[in-house]
């Protein structure tokens, strides 16, 4: 029996009823978290309201109409097998589209670039000049995303083996700054010029190639004040990327805490949309948050990604265009005597991570409720924890992607991808 298969066996001869079956459902798939924050959907529905609302949400059992669910209705064996076949059909879904950055030190795995359809390359950043004038600079030395010496290299090794090329602009909104850039027509008219240029033919130390499109990368926009001004700067900028034959890629963060995203605007311009739904844990405690011995920090934990890609598929008609995007990230907390001692996580590599899992005392676990993986250790008389993304933590994310109707992908950033998700294996 597949493991699929497995999902609605109660262990007895007892009725498999509808409100069961949805249980075991959302138990098996890992889905308590999520399930507890639903709202009833359903008139005729007074327990597990969770897990019933979820299911019908994930198109895994259906209502009957006139918002009935029936929950004490029997789940016969042709109904059960139905079920079933709708979520591994759903689970088994190939992934269309698959992305990863290429910035900040990613020679080291240039050979996977050939695994991903398509690359952005993080070498510019949208900043001001002497004159408060806005521009995309590509060769400031005091930014992380500059054109690299021997750009061509990884450009070519793409073109060559059929993956489309973006190139990726930064931009983080301190104080008004994105408001003031929004604002100004010939601002806005400025940089998407200079933007076009770019994309037809970047230069440096003599060489220049093209690329395929533009991937924006703006952040921290907490204001809801920003997602008119913002839609205008996206929709100007694809009109002037497709006269061109260029295409538009767009990142954005989760609008749970981010309100200045306007997913369906943004959608309805961009080519793809890339979700930004990972680092949700906190990377600094408070004096009292220490003595309580806070240490769960998950950086993707299962809710929060659910609520993005609802948030996201609700708004944006055609989900072929989003991908949820993962980052390798690390937050490691130590403890003493219940009381965490670091009020500012520390961030191991993945080497370090992996290299500490293979000394003995260490132990790997995953957190079933949360869907995330950390490690444990002793040093000292030190308790360490860390929390990181492995295998299992991301595949469960991919597969609610997948059961939400989202098959695409994206990594940040290659340079840090562990073995396991190497796309040529």
């Amino acid at each position: 029996m597949s493991k699929t298969g497995a999902v609605l066996i109660t262990g007895s001869d007892e009725i498999l009823t509808r409100e069961k079956a949805a249980v075991l459902i959302v138990n098996y798939l890992g889905y308590e978290a999520i399930a507890k924050k639903q709202n009833n959907l359903f008139k005729d529905v007074t327990s597990s309201q969770g897990e019933i609302s979820l299911v019908s949400q994930l198109g895994l059992m259906n209502g009957l109409g006139s918002g009935l669910f029936q929950p004490n209705g029997k789940v016969t064996v042709s109904q059960g097998s139905l079920i079933i076949n709708r979520i591994k059909n759903k689970l088994e879904t190939p992934i269309t589209w698959k992305h990863a950055f290429y910035a900040i030190q990613s020679s080291s795995q240039k050979e996977w670039i050939k695994g991903y359809d398509a690359v952005s390359f993080g070498w510019s950043q949208l900043e001001r000049d002497a004159n408060n004038n806005f521009m995309i600079s590509i060769s400031n030395t005091e930014n992380d995303f500059k054109v690299p010496v021997g750009f061509e290299a990884p450009m070519d090794f793409a073109k060559a083996n059929g993956v489309e090329t973006y190139l990726m602009v930064y931009f983080e909104n301190k104080g008004m700054l994105a408001k003031s850039f929004l604002e100004d027509e010939l601002q806005r008219a400025s940089v998407i010029s200079q933007l076009v240029s770019l994309s037809q033919g970047m230069t440096k130390d003599g060489v220049t190639r093209a690329f395929d499109g533009v991937t924006i990368d703006f952040e921290q926009f907490l204001s809801s004040d920003l997602k008119g001004l913002y839609n205008t700067f996206i929709k100007e900028l694809k009109s002037a990327l497709q006269k061109e034959g260029k295409k538009l890629n767009v990142a954005v963060q989760p609008t749970l805490y981010f309100k200045g995203y306007d997913y369906k605007g943004i959608g309805e311009a961009a080519d793809h949309i890339i979700l930004m739904a990972h680092d949700y844990g906190a990377i600094t405690l408070t004096e009292l948050e220490r003595q309580m011995g806070i240490t769960t920090t998950p950086l993707t934990p299962i809710k929060e990604v659910y609520d993005a890609l609802y948030e996201a598929g609700l708004s944006i008609s055609d989900k072929s265009k989003i991908a949820l995007q993962f980052s390798f990230a690390s937050l490691q907390w130590q403890s003493q005597n219940n009381q965490v001692i670091n009020s500012r996580a520390y961030t191991p590599s993945y080497d370090k991570i992996e290299a500490r899992l293979s000394l003995s005392g260490s132990m790997k676990h995953f957190d079933h409720y949360l869907q995330s993986t950390y490690a444990t250790y002793e040093e000292n008389g030190i308790q360490n924890i860390i929390w990181y993304e492995d295998i299992n933590s991301i595949h469960s994310k991919i597969d609610l992607a997948k059961l939400m109707g989202i098959t695409s992908v994206s990594y940040w950033r290659l340079g840090i991808i562990p073995e396991a998700f190497n796309p040529l294996s």
